[in-house]
């Protein structure tokens, strides 16, 4: 009998990722694609000048700069960014949480590819902890990262060129920082990329890296003469909408931004739509409330000793607001039978204002005596 296989609870787990867990979902499925398709070989890549690129100041090579319809990746700088910012090196073995299974997969793929290595697999309630326990495997990344990216497995600390990576190269290494330290709000709610940078050396590529993308603009220190702490830094955080999807598209994920740009969309529509509103609610409720105030002050005009010592111009205005009490300026300069313009209206307006509050102030003064 054939098996059954129930998708109800792949399902379920699907529709309840958030936001930002679908689109590193989205970039991990890709990527498993791709390594299954096309395998890497350490061999292939060291014939690439890639140590002259990452380890030379001065620029070395293509920068891979020119704009191409094709989006390549480099999948094998997944894997060295995972082990420079996220793995725990220690005298004995090299440990590495993971918490997603597809990225699990991806892992286990890039190690047995580059550097033909199975990593051992500690199940936990939530995560999966790939150890690399054997002594020769161990030396042979850790030898690996320290030749090419001047990596201290005691301090953690990295270094390496950015500026001399090709795009490829440069997009599969946001893709790693996107997929080991960085957080995207629910566009519906807010516009906010945030990357938790627990080491100085991950901050620093991570700026580098959007600066040269033009996502963020280069620092400038406020005192540059004089000397301050050096704070390393937590997190760097994009909360512009075109940044959050420039950066989208040049990491290929794909999907996703065509959902986040449809959100943007609704939201602006939504958003002027509720400003519209609220602005002419405001115009309206300012114009009714005018007017009750100028018909009050008209009605005070009449019952006092100024009304009959007023102008015939003036006695024509305010009884035309008193026929028109909810009209503006506008439909009051319609309704008139004498020409008056808006400016000529208001001027009458705020003498009979005026002249209603001196009558106000006599009454009371009378009162008083």
């Amino acid at each position: 009998m054939p098996e059954v296989i129930d998708k109800s609870a792949e399902q379920g787990e699907e529709l309840n990722l958030t936001f930002s867990q679908s689109a590193k979902q989205e970039i991990l499925q890709a990527m498993k694609n791709r390594l299954l398709q096309h395998p890497i070989k350490l061999a292939e890549f060291r014939k690439q000048n890639l140590y002259n690129r990452l380890q030379t100041e001065f620029t070395y090579g293509r920068r891979g700069t020119e704009k191409t319809d094709e989006i390549g990746y480099a999948d094998e700088f997944v894997l060295f960014i995972i082990l420079l910012t996220q793995a725990i090196f220690k005298p004995f073995y090299i440990s590495l949480c993971v918490r997603n299974k597809t990225l699990e997969e991806v892992l286990l793929l890039l190690f047995e590819q580059i550097f033909q290595i199975k990593p051992d697999r500690q199940c936990n309630k939530s995560s999966v902890t790939l150890l690399i326990r054997r002594s020769k495997e161990k030396r042979q990344i850790t030898d690996f990262l320290r030749s090419y990216f001047a990596f201290d497995p005691d301090t953690y600390g990295f270094h390496f060129y950015a500026k001399n990576l090709e795009a490829a190269e440069k997009r599969s290494i946001l893709q790693a920082l996107f997929l080991a330290a960085a957080s995207l709000a629910d566009p519906s709610l807010t516009y906010q990329l945030e990357f938790i940078c627990r080491r100085c050396s991950v901050y620093e590529l991570l700026h580098e890296l959007l600066v040269e993308i033009n996502l963020v603009k280069v620092r400038k220190s406020r005192h540059p003469r004089k000397k301050r702490k050096k704070i390393v830094p937590s997190k760097l955080v994009l909360r512009s909408g075109d940044a959050i999807g420039s950066f989208l598209l040049f990491i290929g994920i794909q999907q996703k931004l065509l959902e986040y740009e449809n959100i943007r969309i609704n939201r602006h529509l939504r958003g002027d739509v509720n400003r519209v509103v609220n602005c002419d609610n405001y115009n309206l409720s300012k114009t009714v409330n005018v007017a009750i105030e100028q018909v009050k002050e008209i009605m005070t005009l009449q019952n006092s000793a100024l009304w009959d010592s007023l102008s015939e111009d003036l006695k024509f205005v305010a009884q035309l607001r008193l026929d028109n009490p909810e009209c503006s300026l506008k439909e009051l300069q319609d309704f008139s039978t004498i020409k008056y313009s808006r400016n000529g209206l208001y001027y009458r307006l705020r003498k009979l204002h005026n002249l209603a509050t001196a009558a106000a102030k006599d009454s009371l003064q009378q009162t008083i005596d």
